[in-house]
């Protein structure tokens, strides 16, 4: 990030305010985010990925007299910059994503055992002690 406004600020040093130049040149996004899905571990994680369109020339004839490497090399930085940022947000989301997930098991997990297991416990208990009661009562027969 430091590396990408540092070089904004020489490519603005080199070739003067662009700013509005490249903003009248825009007709289309150069760069685009595609959403995909990454099942791991039965929980489907979302996944950023940036697109970015080659056919799409913003800077075309900025810089021509003055300050296009510097501009190019600030385009560069920038995009670099967006794909760390889009990396980390799609680490992010999966974190939170994967954290509710460990939550709503581990309350699985008690409810397991702390309702169901003693439940199935009291009723083997008393199947047992039936079982018995009715092997004394044929016994004594």
């Amino acid at each position: 990030m430091r590396n990408a406004s540092f070089s904004l600020a020489k490519s603005v040093w080199a070739a003067g305010d662009f700013k509005g130049q490249i903003i009248e040149g825009i007709k289309r996004p150069v760069v685009t985010l595609s959403l995909s899905t990454n099942n791991v571990a039965g929980v489907k994680l979302p996944i950023f990925q940036v697109n970015i369109d080659p056919t799409v020339d913003v800077l075309g004839n900025l810089g021509v007299a003055a300050g296009g490497q510097v501009i190019n090399n600030t385009r560069e930085n920038y995009l670099q910059c967006l794909n760390m940022l889009v990396k980390l947000a799609s680490m992010q989301v999966a974190f939170f994503s994967l954290d509710e997930e460990i939550k709503m098991t581990n309350r699985r997990v008690n409810a397991l055992n702390n309702i169901v297991l003693p439940r199935l416990d009291g009723g083997i208990n008393y199947i047992i002690k039936e079982l018995d009661e009715i092997e004394r009562e044929e016994f004594y027969r």
